[in-house]
């Protein structure tokens, strides 16, 4: 095209981008849109090209997840999720460090920030692949979980007491260091003669993030549990005995505690959501719930070890569907497949009713979907298939 007949417009304003007037009413000398160039005093000029902010990750994963987390002190903290499954926060600019190395590889980053903590669900698109976690700058814990698989044991005390003659029952409560009350343990019934205290006994404890233990009560014949606070509760996580007193009037004036029986353990989700101080979660993986205990946050016996082969039996896992006891021998990651799984008839009878799994591991490493673990499919299917 000839530009001979077209006559040079001086500009004598040169300014920058004007974002409050139509595009066909801006001045000479302005832009109504100028995102592929930058203003500094006394000129302009093309943007520069993409620049690397962070260091590369080890590994050279890709980058499956970015959130910015903004912590009760209104600090911003990046969060970064890589596809090994390692999750990075910015702790100053261009700095990452980790935070927790325990997501399965491969997924994708969905949160919400909300009650001074950031919510995380982790998928493959379509459908959760990880469990639920939070983290309030510090802790990267799961968002729910179950409580004690295991009920305590109890008694009479000798000691004088309150106690109403009758069947009474008992179960423990897990508190999280959020102030989540987990679903109860099962309950255990004992028969009271009346006038004495009560003695509680193997009261289960839990994984790291629990700080309390509840004790509830049911009154003499009685099927509604509530807790008194000031008797009831352990602040800690290691006491394993507590002798308790209590009537059946200032037992029923306690907190009840029967609503926390309906408490289900939230699982694997696509998506979580805020809103009027609510979180909301979908896309999940489907989940069987006749199942106690398969993340092992009910705690576990160690016992029987075999320090020749790092065997442990782990119970604590009851509340299966009744049958023969049998043992599932998962075998180690270094010379194991995930779905190589095989069961074995229980050499002893065992006593109340406990499935005992025979893991080739430590006791710490009693992970869910630990690398090369037989886990989901064994644990899930075969002891059920393999029950006459």
């Amino acid at each position: 095209m000839s530009v001979e007949t077209f006559a040079p417009i001086p500009l004598t304003t040169f300014g920058s981008w004007m974002t409050l007037l139509d595009a066909s009413d801006v001045s000479p000398g302005m832009s109504p849109d100028a995102r592929d160039v930058e203003f500094f005093p006394g000129g302009v000029r093309t943007r520069p090209g993409l620049v690397s902010v962070y260091p590369a990750l080890g590994g050279t994963p890709s980058i499956n997840g970015l959130k910015t987390y903004i912590t009760t002190n209104l600090v911003q903290r990046l969060l970064v999720l890589d596809s090994l499954g390692n999750l990075f926060k910015e702790t100053s600019p261009g700095q990452l460090s980790i935070v927790a190395s325990v997501i399965s590889p491969g997924l994708f980053l969905a949160s919400t920030t909300h009650f001074g903590r950031e919510y995380m669900a982790f998928s493959n698109t379509a459908l959760g692949e990880d469990m639920p976690r939070q983290y309030d700058d510090i802790y990267f814990d799961r968002v729910s979980q179950i409580g004690p698989a295991e009920g305590p044991s109890v008694a009479d005390a000798v000691d004088a007491g309150n106690i109403s003659p009758g069947a009474h029952q008992c179960a423990v409560i897990f508190v999280t260091r959020q102030g989540y009350w987990t679903i109860p343990s099962p309950p255990v019934t004992w028969t009271a003669a009346g006038g004495k205290k009560v003695n509680v006994t193997n009261i289960p404890t839990g994984p790291s993030n629990i700080v309390q233990r509840l004790l509830a009560f049911t009154g003499a014949g009685g099927a509604n549990f509530y807790q008194v606070p000031a008797t009831m509760t352990i602040n800690d996580n290691v006491t394993t005995s507590l002798e308790v007193d209590f009537d059946d009037t200032i037992l029923l004036a306690g907190v009840s505690m029967d609503n926390l029986f309906a408490n289900v353990e939230l699982p694997d989700q696509l998506g979580v959501i805020a809103y009027s101080d609510r979180l909301f979660w979908w896309g999940e993986r489907a989940k069987m719930p006749n199942w106690r205990n398969l993340s092992f946050d009910g705690g576990w016996d160690n016992f029987c070890t075999s320090p020749s082969s790092n065997i442990y039996y782990v119970s604590y896992c009851r509340g299966f569907l009744p049958g023969k006891h049998h043992v599932a021998r998962l075998l180690t990651p270094a010379r194991a497949t995930r779905r190589r799984i095989r069961l074995v008839a229980q050499p002893y009878a065992s006593h109340h009713f406990v499935l005992h799994f025979v893991l080739d591991h430590g006791p710490n490493d009693l992970q869910r979907r630990h690398p090369g673990q037989a886990f989901d499919l064994g644990l899930q299917f075969l002891p059920h298939l393999h029950q006459p």
